[in-house]
């Protein structure tokens, strides 16, 4: 018999196709399985780092883009600088460029939905450019060029959101891995609690001297956690915007052990924040609490709002006892007993909300560039501890109005649970919950900056892509009937709530 007969006969055939889809997909899992079981022993942040890379860039060559989305949201709170950059920074700009790749090798016409956010990012990112014109060193120029990068892919992130994650399950879904990777950086932060100094992945993800060094120092200053963060800040106010997701998810599960699975979530979420003692994200909470009680108080009796504060209450109460008494954690009811304040300003914001102001008057329109540097000795200058000032220091007050052009637009969206069809609906609530999340961080930001790293910033227009996804999807679903559009119109749904009752 001929080699060729051989080769063509059917069974030799089905056996060939089967080796060459197996024996692939077996070296595939045995490699990822050795290279696992390596790092669990031995970890290596350059290995973790081109793995997740290499996973990253089959999952957006090979699958839909929202994957990109999903992967990107795991890794980016975990970010490591290098010599160009961010690492966060320069995945949102493989994954823009893959997607446009991708987009003209298939000869497919691009995604692109108009907001009325549009305008306002645009104003926001030129006058970011402009203000470069007021640097004064190289440092601020090489510095401000960087914070222009991550800037720019900040806002890619916002448009991946917006164009990819297109439908109630895809929102659903980046939600729960929300949840999930808010569990895993809180769990960085309660090992900081009984390790601090150590590290997780050497070189990655570790934590810096909390409190001083050594047990006597910890001992006396206590400890304030950041986690795999790095900041105490950063860590509180991500924290208490998750929580109101995490209580959804809890109150959405049709099972204990989904149940438990997000309320364990949460509980070492509340362990970490009081671990921070950060007063303006726990009065934040407080706020947002309140807010998101009265959204959904026609869905709650009194009995149950009750219910639930007592609870939190008491869940608080007892982190606090157990935290202050069994680790070095400092205290948060003592910080905010202790707080004094000078007008209406609190006492450790007199030294910085002033100096910030003083030196944005030097340059009003475009501010000194998107770099602010710290300054210490005669010209001491520390951070502004205000995200509004912050931007009328570093692009000015045209700058800054252009933020708040952004944050205005956002806030419209964000009012798409008031379509009355969308009333008790999933979309429905989770806009509420992203309209409670946008009020918290808002009031955040008033004491404390997101632009001075490299993960708040992702934070940030991540809820402003989710916000606005969520009102595209909720008016193409909901507002046909009130005349509102959805990703067909720029119009959206931000004006959903013009003439619309409130449904709450």
């Amino acid at each position: 018999m001929r080699f060729g007969a051989i080769r063509h006969n059917p069974a030799v055939r089905r056996m060939t196709d089967l080796v060459l889809k197996v024996v692939p997909t077996a070296v595939l899992v045995s490699v990822a399985a050795i290279i696992a079981a390596q790092q669990a022993i031995d970890p290596s942040r350059r290995v973790i780092k081109l793995s997740v890379l290499m996973g990253l860039m089959a999952l957006m060559l090979r699958f839909d883009m929202a994957y990109s989305v999903y992967l990107f949201t795991i890794v980016f709170p975990f970010p490591s600088s290098v010599s160009i950059g961010s690492t966060n920074s320069i995945l949102m700009t493989i994954i823009p460029l893959i997607w446009a790749v991708r987009s003209s090798s298939t000869k497919t016409k691009f995604i692109v939905h108009r907001t009325k956010v549009d305008f306002a990012i645009g104003l926001f990112l030129l006058v970011s450019v402009l203000s470069l014109i007021n640097v004064e060193n190289t440092l601020e120029l090489t510095s401000g060029i960087r914070i222009l990068w991550r800037t720019f892919a900040t806002v890619a992130y916002f448009y991946m959101i917006v164009f990819f994650i297109d439908d109630e399950k895809k929102i659903v879904k980046l939600t729960k891995i929300l949840c999930v990777v808010c569990g895993l950086v809180m769990i960085t932060a309660v090992i900081e609690l009984f390790a601090p100094g150590r590290s997780i992945i050497p070189g990655w993800i570790g934590f810096t001297p909390t409190g001083g060094e050594g047990e006597f120092s910890r001992r006396i200053e206590g400890i304030r956690v950041g986690g795999a963060f790095g900041s105490h800040g950063v860590l509180s106010d991500f924290g208490t915007q998750m929580l109101f997701l995490m209580m959804y998810h809890i109150y959405r599960s049709r099972n204990y052990a989904e149940k438990l699975f997000w309320g364990g979530i949460a509980v070492v979420t509340v362990i970490a924040l009081f671990s921070t003692a950060n007063r303006g994200a726990f009065l934040g909470f407080v706020v947002g609490l309140s807010y998101f009680l009265y959204l959904f108080r026609n869905r709650m009796s009194l009995t149950q709002i009750i219910v639930i504060l007592a609870v939190i209450a008491g869940m608080f109460a007892l982190t606090e006892t157990l935290l202050t008494r069994y680790t070095y954690a400092t205290s948060l009811s003592a910080r905010l007993l202790s707080t004094e304040m000078e007008g209406f300003v609190p006492e450790n914001r007199v030294g910085t909300w002033g100096p910030a102001l003083k030196g944005g008057l030097e340059h009003p329109l475009v501010g000194h560039g998107p770099y602010y540097q710290i300054r210490k000795g005669v010209e001491r200058q520390m951070w502004p501890h205000n995200a509004y000032i912050f931007y009328f220091y570093t692009i000015g007050s045209l700058g800054l109005l252009a933020f708040l052009a952004v944050v205005f637009r956002v806030w419209r969206y964000s009012l798409a649970f008031k379509l009355p069809r969308s009333s008790g609906t999933t979309l429905g609530d989770i806009s509420k919950i992203l309209h409670v999340i946008l009020v918290v961080f808002l009031i955040e930001q008033l004491r404390t900056d997101h632009q001075r790293d490299d993960i708040y910033p992702f934070i940030m227009w991540m809820w402003f892509g989710l916000i606005t996804a969520t009102a595209l999807v909720t008016g193409e679903r909901y507002g046909a009937s009130s005349g509102t559009g959805g990703r067909g119109r720029q119009g959206g749904v931000d004006d959903a709530s013009d003439g619309a009752p409130d449904t709450a």
